[in-house]
């Protein structure tokens, strides 16, 4: 009977076994994934978490960030060393005190006008080369003034040495900043990579001097560099050279000095005349074309590098 039954059902049967064995595959995956779905929520809860805790610190870079920072610091520290030592040296000013500083104005000050009545170099009366306020009185006794002098008058004396070898016909003025205002700005901008002095200087030249000037700039040792100029073309009447001796001096006695006759020699004056005919006479002056030079010079000195603290 059992065989009969499982004859005419076993279609039936077979179908029931499969729809059991899928129900209970399907049931099986549906907890897998059940599973894995709440695996998968938990990491991203972790995530979640320490991506807050990550947002929440401070950033720290990595080894291999480090050592590139610390590398290109080293390599950017080099270069400014390199331009602090070769192309921007400083003025190597001495320390002095009040009164050695005032010896060597006078010193530095009587040696430039003597320099100027050697080359013809024409300055006012009473020309200090832009130091006037220094002349009567000693300067204030501060250390970081004193020094801003020094290096000044160094400044101007190379300048002025500069427009000598030119040559410039003439030195009209030589402004520069206040020792006292270079301290201050120095102290407000102590962090700067570099810093600046501007000094002024009015002089009469001609087109070639002024090129040799401004040629010279650039060669120095230190960093001397032109901010403003303004030139203006006037033209200037000078004594002819030798003029003095184109004309006969005249004695006292209405003739010919006899000075003037020895020194002409005898074939000046024929035989039974007092004079020989006289020569058309040349001017005594010429008129010359000349620049009037207003110039502005920065000397800029790199700061020197200070060595950061050791970081641990």
């Amino acid at each position: 009977m059992n065989r009969d039954w499982l004859k005419r059902n076993g279609i039936a049967l077979v179908f029931l076994v499969g729809f059991v064995v899928f129900l209970a595959y399907d049931i099986w995956k549906l907890q897998q994934a059940i599973r894995h779905r709440r695996s998968v929520e938990e990491e991203l809860e972790r995530e979640e978490q320490r991506l807050q805790e990550l947002l929440r610190s401070e950033i720290f870079p990595s080894s291999e960030n480090v050592r590139i920072l610390r590398s290109n610091r080293e390599q950017l520290e080099g270069l400014y060393s390199q331009i602090v030592h070769r192309v921007a040296r400083p003025v190597p000013a001495p320390t002095l005190n009040r009164v050695q500083f005032r010896a060597l104005l006078t010193q530095k000050l009587n040696e430039l006008s003597d320099t100027a009545r050697e080359k013809g170099v024409v300055l006012g009366a009473n020309f200090a080369f832009g130091f006037d306020e220094y002349l009567g009185t000693l300067p204030p006794d501060n250390r970081a003034v004193l020094n801003v002098l020094t290096k000044q008058l160094l400044v101007v004396e190379r300048l002025v040495q500069l427009l000598y070898a030119a040559p410039v016909e003439e030195i009209r003025k030589i402004e520069r900043p206040s020792a006292e205002a270079v301290v201050a700005e120095l102290g407000a901008k102590s962090e700067d990579l570099y810093h600046r002095m501007s000094f002024t200087i009015e002089f009469t030249t001609n087109t070639a001097g002024l090129q040799k000037f401004l040629n010279e700039l650039p060669r120095q040792d230190w960093v001397l560099m032109v901010r403003q100029m303004s030139v203006e073309k006037n033209k200037m009447t000078v004594e002819r050279p030798g003029a003095s001796l184109l004309a006969a001096p005249v004695g006292s006695a209405g003739g010919l000095d006899p000075a003037f006759l020895a020194r002409a020699g005898p074939g000046m004056v024929p035989g039974g005349l007092g004079v020989a005919p006289a020569a058309p006479a040349a001017p005594t002056q010429v008129v010359k074309e000349v620049l009037e030079v207003r110039l502005t010079v920065d000397l800029v000195e790199v700061a020197t590098p200070q060595k950061p603290a050791r970081r641990t």
